[in-house]
C-alpha cells in the first residue's frame, strides 16, 4: 500500500535525541472531561464480578488466562467517522503509552488487550484514564484486560501497597499529558511472567465490530491517511472483481487455490518499515518514508535480523511507486 507501519524502539528520555510516545502532549494537563466510556468504573470505583468474565478464544474454559472485555468500550454513535476498520493490537501497561500515537494516526476504532495480571490491572485503567481526560481522539478506544487464572486482577492495592506489593511502584509520576519520565514498574516484571502474545492478538481481533482489521503491534504505527486509503483501494477491488475488466495489475489477485464461491476472506499485506532509533518522528506519509530510506535511515522491518524474514514481495516497485492520489495499493493479495 501507499501507506504502511512504521516502528520504532521505545526510549524514557525527554531531552528530544530519541522519539518519545506522546510527547506531543507534553505542556498539556488533564481536563475534567473523560473522552472514554468505561464500563466498569475508572480505578477507584471497579465495579466487576466474575459475571464480566470471559474464557481466552483459544482454549476457551481449559486456558489458562481469562478475560474482561470492554473495559473501556468505543461508541460508534458517538463517532461520525467510523470507517470500518478496526486496529488491533496489544500491550502491557510499560506499553501502553503508545497508544496515543496509534490514535492519533488512526481513522476508525482502536481495540487493544492489554495483558494485566494482579496489581498491573490498576497500574493500566491509571495510565489510560489519565490519557483519556488528555486526548479527545482517546474516545476511538476499546480496552481489554487479559489476565491469569492465578493473579486475577487487584484494583485497590496500587493505591494502598501491601508487603506483597512493595516491589511495585504505586503511580506513575504525572507532570502533565506526557508519559512520565521514569519507567512504569510491573508486576508482570518482577514476577517473570510470559507475556501471551498470541492470546492478546486474539483477545483484541475478537473484540473487533467492524467488517475489516488491522492486527499488529503496539510499536508500530500506521501511517497517516491509511483507512480512507484502503476503503477506496477495497471499492476499486470490489469493482474490478465483479466488472472484470481494468488493468490494475496491483489489484489482480492470484490464481485462487479453492473455487471462487468458497472464497469469501482476503489478507491484504502491508508494508512495515523501521526507522532508526535517533529519528525524532516517526514519518506519517510514504513521501516522508522514502526519504528516510534514501538516507538509509529507514529499512523494512527486521532487515538486520534476517534479510528474507520481513521482506515483502514487490518491495522494489512499492519504493519505486509515487503515492496514489486515489488511496492505497496492494502490494500483495493473499487467499
Amino acid at each position: 500500500m501507499t501507506g504502511g507501519h512504521f516502528s520504532y524502539q521505545k526510549h524514557v528520555e525527554t531531552n528530544r535525541t530519541h522519539f518519545v510516545p506522546g510527547l506531543f502532549l507534553k505542556g498539556i494537563f488533564p481536563t475534567n472531561e473523560s473522552y472514554c466510556n468505561f464500563t466498569y468504573g475508572t480505578v477507584d470505583n471497579f465495579n466487576w464480578t466474575e459475571k464480566h468474565v470471559s474464557f481466552s478464544p483459544e482454549l476457551g474454559k481449559i486456558g489458562p488466562y481469562r478475560v474482561i472485555y470492554d473495559v473501556v468500550k468505543y461508541s460508534s454513535s458517538e463517532n461520525s467517522n467510523n470507517i470500518g476498520v478496526t486496529y488491533c493490537t496489544h500491550a502491557t501497561p510499560e506499553f501502553v503509552y503508545n497508544i496515543v500515537e496509534i490514535v492519533r494516526r488512526w481513522e476508525g476504532p482502536v481495540s487493544i488487550a492489554v495483558y494485566a495480571p494482579y496489581t498491573d490491572a490498576a497500574l493500566t485503567l491509571i495510565v489510560i484514564n489519565h490519557l483519556c481526560h488528555c486526548y479527545p481522539e482517546m474516545s476511538k478506544l476499546s480496552l481489554h484486560l487479559i489476565y491469569p487464572v492465578n493473579y486475577p486482577p487487584i484494583f485497590s492495592s496500587i493505591n494502598n501497597p501491601t508487603v506483597l506489593d512493595s516491589k511495585i511502584r504505586p503511580q506513575p509520576n504525572f507532570v502533565d499529558c506526557s508519559a512520565p519520565r521514569e519507567p512504569l514498574h510491573t508486576f508482570r516484571q518482577s514476577e517473570g511472567l510470559t507475556y501471551p502474545v498470541n492470546v492478546a492478538r486474539n483477545v483484541a481481533r475478537t473484540a473487533a465490530t467492524t467488517p475489516h482489521v488491522l492486527v499488529s503491534d503496539v510499536e508500530l504505527l500506521p501511517s497517516r491517511d491509511l483507512v480512507p486509503g484502503f476503503i477506496s483501494m477495497l471499492s476499486r477491488f470490489r469493482r474490478k472483481r465483479i466488472e472484470g475488466d481494468g488493468m490494475d495489475a496491483e489489484l489482480s489477485p492470484p490464481l485462487p487455490v479453492m473455487p471462487e464461491p468458497r472464497m469469501k476472506k482476503f489478507v491484504f499485506v502491508l508494508p512495515v518499515f523501521e526507522v532508526d532509533e535517533n529519528e525524532l518522528e516517526v514519518p506519517a506519509t510514504k513521501e516522508e518514508l522514502l526519504d528516510l530510506y534514501a538516507q538509509s535511515k529507514a529499512v523494512y522491518f527486521h532487515r538486520w535480523v534476517c534479510i528474507h524474514c520481513q521482506r515483502f514481495p514487490g518491495l522494489q516497485r512499492w519504493l519505486q511507486r509515487k503515492p496514489s492520489v486515489e488511496g492505497a495499493k496492494v502490494v500483495q493479495v493473499l487467499f
